[in-house]
């Protein structure tokens, strides 16, 4: 199983986020820092998730601070006029994974990139094509996962993506999976 040893968390609300950064410490049983920006809850993370509320034009993670990010597994903005992460992220994706090809039409952030020029065709997959085999995960690079989906079906879908991809630079393959509230 792939061990966490420490993980960082931003919110803007101090106290949510301290508190939050606690009770996960507690309940996991690694540290959780809570820390006074999104860029610092990200920057040098191998694996970063964003789910924020997001709501707004301007992206709050951008991808200039995923300088050693492999994983970047983001499942907050489900809205066209919301973005979550930058056109960046995408730019500098060797992949990116949609659960549905609706999410192309319905992120903002998806959206947004499609129409820079960020995100052409040939590098946009399903999750469902990873797990038939239809599609690689490539074995170098940035690796973005953007869900539009349910909760249930992300937990999913990203437990065998996560097996997938950890295959792939040799992380030994995690057979347990928790899902914190």
């Amino acid at each position: 199983m792939y061990k966490i040893e420490r993980a960082a968390v931003y919110s803007p609300t101090q106290a949510n986020r301290e508190a939050y950064a606690r009770e996960m410490s507690a309940k996991l049983g690694f540290p959780i820092d809570a820390v006074e920006s999104a860029e610092k809850a990200v920057r040098g993370h191998p694996v970063v998730a964003a789910a924020s509320s997001a709501r707004g034009a301007e992206p709050i993670l951008l991808g200039e601070w995923l300088d050693r990010c492999r994983f970047l597994c983001a499942v907050g903005n489900t809205r066209v006029k919301f973005a979550e992460i930058d056109e960046r992220c995408f730019r500098d994706a060797r992949i990116v994974v949609v659960d549905t090809p609706h999410a192309l039409e319905e992120a903002g952030e998806l959206v947004r990139a499609r129409k820079a020029g960020a995100l052409p065709e040939e590098k946009v997959v399903t999750l469902g094509q990873i797990v038939t085999g239809k599609a690689n995960v490539p074995a170098e690079g940035l690796v973005v996962f953007k869900s539009v989906g349910t909760a249930l079906q992300d937990l999913a879908l990203a437990a065998r993506f996560y097996e997938k991809i950890g295959a792939s630079v040799g992380v030994p393959t995690a057979r347990n999976f928790a899902v914190a509230k």
